[in-house]
């Protein structure tokens, strides 16, 4: 029982990771660079800029939700933890924000600047997107633990 329910909290955070964070950050990305419309936009060739979204960012988005997922997996499994939904929406959210703001430091150190804004820009993409994500896995984990008391 318990391996299904960890499958299942793997599998949730790595959907809202990418089916949720990716657009997410697709439209805060175009919120930075002053194009709110860059999800719906499309390239000379026709193609969504939303696709090329997914294909770049589609291991990242697996990355982040694998570890979002233990995150919660944590949380859920701690004896003693149990506050109601908002602080388990200010836990996910710090969690995202905290392992998504990682990746451009990461970057930087490997000599990576960035494009428009550089690194600071990035940072403050990857962690808006994070946090946002984050706290919609905690939401998520106090749904399953309550459902395990139940059961």
């Amino acid at each position: 029982m318990h391996e299904a329910r960890s499958l299942r909290v793997v599998l949730v955070s790595i959907a809202v990771c990418v089916f949720v964070g990716i657009p997410l950050g697709t439209f805060l990305g175009g919120l930075f660079t002053s194009v709110p419309s860059l999800v719906l936009r499309r390239d000379i060739a026709g193609i969504p800029v939303l696709a090329y979204a997914f294909i770049t960012a589609g291991p990242l988005g697996t990355i982040a939700g694998v570890a979002g997922g233990l995150v919660v997996l944590a949380f859920v499994r701690a004896k003693y933890w149990d506050p109601p939904w908002p602080s388990w929406a200010l836990a996910g959210a710090t969690a995202g924000a905290l392992l998504a703001g990682v990746m451009p430091l990461l970057l930087s150190a490997t000599g990576w600047n960035g494009q428009q804004g550089g690194v600071l820009a990035i940072f403050g993409l990857f962690a808006t997107t994070g946090a946002l994500c984050g706290a919609l896995l905690g939401v998520y984990g106090w749904l399953e633990k309550r459902g395990a008391k139940r059961a």
